[in-house]
């Protein structure tokens, strides 16, 4: 861009465009921002798309008695027209969402949970366009698969051993995206994730919830 020198104003107003140009475009690229917020009961979503689909995919652990009952939440629900969404919860649990217009992820859990979010796109060999498969050591994992793309949502509850590699068990669950079941629908499976994709698996019994949200281009 050039600016005569007899313009400044003009030379001003045309910087300030373009830099709201800039923003505009990287905050299409990255999606909304949405936030996730607990009170004592209830976890509140905002900065989804107003009246758009949003999925959430939770684990709680229920007191009953001595132990605890493993309650999963995955399902497909609506924001409101201010792009907020509301939901009971137990104190022991960890929610994700995913806005399926956006492609936004939110994730978090109430203070006494003690539950933990590991990012798996900030790990050593993070997870990645291409990958075929969800490695995590562990006894038992929750997944749920999401492509805003199309609309498309799949899960599955994995155990160790699972997979046959193993069938005695090694403490490491193995999942192949292949093996994923439609949430609602009947769109079969991805076999490697995308650009877009959003990969979420909890474990039932720690509550450590590890997620991914690939960039979408």
């Amino acid at each position: 861009m050039v600016c005569q020198l007899h313009a400044p104003r003009v030379c001003s107003q045309a910087a300030l465009l373009l830099l709201q140009l800039i923003f505009i475009f990287f905050s299409a690229v990255s999606g909304s921002a949405a936030q996730m917020a607990f009170t004592d009961q209830q976890l509140t979503i905002s900065g989804l798309t107003p009246s758009g689909k949003v999925v959430l995919f939770g684990v709680s652990l229920k007191p009953l008695g001595y132990e605890s009952q493993i309650v999963k939440t995955a399902k497909v629900v609506t924001a409101d027209a201010a792009g907020t969404l509301s939901y009971s919860v137990l104190q022991r649990s960890v929610w994700a969402a995913v806005d399926l217009t956006s492609g936004a992820l939110a994730s978090g859990a109430p203070k006494e949970s003690r539950a933990e979010i590991t990012d798996l796109l900030s790990e050593t060999q993070p997870i990645g366009i291409g990958a075929m498969s969800l490695n995590r050591p562990a006894r038992f994992l929750l997944v749920l698969m999401v492509r805003p793309a199309t609309g498309g949502v799949w899960a599955l509850d994995a155990g160790d051993g699972d997979d046959g590699a193993n069938p005695r068990g090694d403490a490491i669950v193995r999942v192949s995206l292949a093996k994923l079941k439609a949430l609602n629908g009947d769109l079969v499976a991805p076999t490697r994730l995308a650009l877009g994709d959003v990969l979420i698996a909890i474990d039932p019994h720690t509550l450590h919830a590890f997620t991914a949200a690939l960039p979408r281009r």
